[in-house]
């Protein structure tokens, strides 16, 4: 399997000595296939990085801490099926980007869009978070083209109060990690393609995925 790591570094209490320890856990994105969801015409997402209207902007991995009131099994799916039901929360201040510039991506045709991948495009190995969520949680990935009339990301050095929602037009592919307590692991894996028993992604699957947690507009 073909994968990008990004290290996440998690402040965790030291219950036996009353310290801070720092916690290191790798994120593991699977990119050993693309994302394979598809829009209403049976166009790949991953084409809005290339067709206009969006194909000068830069590509965003937002990543946030999802709290679930339950352990659902780890199927992205699942996930989304059970947060639309029980209702989940996305951390506002815990959300972080990471930014791939316009230049560093290749200009594809479209016989080679199935075989692109965006996790490739990820380079070393970021803080992606400083303080641990305490709680159960599922780390989400939601890949989406910049460039929103309410940005998505929080300012450099800073956090955000509240989500905004991301334009549904922009969004190339979302997924989930198993529900975890981010202490107790050291590796994290991401699988952006949730097609399973022959199912296929659609534009309505990764809205929701992406809009779990959300406040409402």
């Amino acid at each position: 399997m073909s994968t990008s790591w990004v290290t996440v570094a998690l402040a965790a209490a030291a219950t036996l000595t009353g310290c801070t320890v720092e916690h290191g856990v790798e994120l593991e994105i699977d990119t050993s296939a693309p994302i394979s969801c598809v829009d209403d015409e049976g166009d790949p997402l991953v084409a809005r990085v290339f067709r206009p209207p969006h194909n000068a902007q830069d590509v965003l991995y937002v990543f946030d801490f999802v709290r679930t009131p339950t352990v659902p099994r780890c199927r992205p799916t699942t996930i989304v099926d059970e947060c639309l039901v029980a209702g989940c929360e996305a951390i506002p201040s815990a959300r972080v980007c990471l930014r791939i510039p316009r230049e560093r991506i290749p200009q594809l045709s479209a016989e080679v869009l199935d075989t692109f991948v965006l996790s490739d495009l990820v380079e070393g190995s970021p803080l992606l978070a400083s303080d641990a969520p305490e709680r159960t949680v599922a780390v989400r990935l939601t890949v989406v083209l910049d460039g929103s009339a309410e940005p998505p990301c929080p300012p450099e050095g800073g956090t955000l109060d509240r989500l905004p929602r991301f334009d549904e037009e922009r969004l190339v592919g979302c997924g989930y990690s198993c529900p975890v307590v981010l202490e107790e692991e050291s590796v994290i894996e991401i699988d952006l393609d949730p097609v399973v028993a022959g199912a296929v992604c659609g534009p309505r699957y990764v809205e929701q995925c992406a809009l779990v947690g959300l406040a409402a507009p």
